[in-house]
């Protein structure tokens, strides 16, 4: 199992210490969480959690995930450094793919891609962008950055970009490009995740159950379409200190989870939360869970 630490809340200078933190505590990786804009007002429900209640309230700040991941980069030396996730379709796959070359550099070959085709529709019509023809948006980026990743010269004609042959420089460190992982729990989500995508990043699950029944669906599109090699699974599960936990979500596929400092909704947690946190989940979960099932 990997452990991954959700980053978000303390002011953004303070984040590279707290990955710096996570790295040396056992944790495989960090994510970063976007957006653009919010209305003033968020929608009554939101569709992706259990209860519909928003994972963020529109008076919390964030940063460019992009850009505080190039930060942390400059502070780490083997932690993973991930979106979760990045609103793809809001933004060109040209500066898409800058940006992640950046940080890919930046951090010797560490970045995960994690994506997601966004749910506020206000975000998008402040941007300009689509909102009905996301998902294909989405599907046409992330085929077009792996060319940008792989060719050296790439020309591009698509119901949403086009452009002549353009070369396009540096590559991503390592050989096998940027991993770009799938998050979302609708079915069109989970469909992207089995064909096209490097993993899945899951949020809401009412239960395991729930969760075993999408993950057997996503390994199903995965094996309809013939794929093979690494696939992650990531499973944002509350703060348990219970390794327990950990073992039940690793019986039924799941290989990461990722988790946060517990606070109440609407609070942000500060960096001393996230030192806690650290502390003790490396102490009472990361270490005996390890102990037990030694790689």
């Amino acid at each position: 199992m990997k452990f991954a630490l959700m980053l978000g809340g303390p002011p953004p200078d303070q984040y590279a210490g707290i990955a710096a933190l996570a790295e040396d505590a056992g944790f495989e990786s960090v994510f970063v969480a976007d957006h653009v804009v919010f209305p003033p007002q968020l929608p009554a429900t939101y569709p992706h959690t259990a209860d519909g209640v928003p994972p963020v309230l529109p008076t919390v700040p964030l940063f460019d995930p992009l850009v505080v991941l190039g930060a942390v980069a400059t502070a780490t030396t083997s932690i993973r450094l991930g979106t979760g996730v990045y609103l793809l379709p809001l933004r060109h796959p040209l500066h898409v793919a800058r940006m992640l070359v950046t940080v890919d550099a930046l951090s010797g070959g560490r970045v995960t891609l994690g994506v997601g085709v966004g749910w506020l529709e206000d975000e998008f019509a402040a941007l300009g962008a689509s909102f009905g023809s996301r998902g294909r948006r989405t599907d046409e980026m992330i085929a077009v950055l792996r060319r940008l990743f792989a060719e050296d010269v790439v020309a591009h004609s698509g119901d949403s970009f086009s452009w002549p042959p353009m070369r396009f420089e540096p590559k991503p460190a390592r050989p096998e490009g940027i991993p770009i992982e799938i998050g979302g729990m609708s079915a069109a989500a989970m469909r992207r995740a089995g064909t096209v995508g490097d993993g899945w990043l899951e949020s809401g699950s009412k239960d395991l159950t729930d969760l075993a029944g999408r993950i057997d669906i996503v390994l199903g599109h995965r094996a309809a379409a013939g794929r093979g090699g690494p696939f992650e699974i990531t499973s944002r599960m509350p703060a348990s200190f219970d390794p327990a936990a950990v073992q039940a979500h690793a019986e039924i596929g799941v290989t990461r989870i990722a988790s946060r400092p517990p606070v109440a909704h609407g609070s942000r947690p500060g960096a001393d939360d996230y030192q806690r946190f650290i502390e003790r989940y490396a102490r009472t979960v990361i270490e005996p869970y390890g102990a037990g099932h030694p790689s």
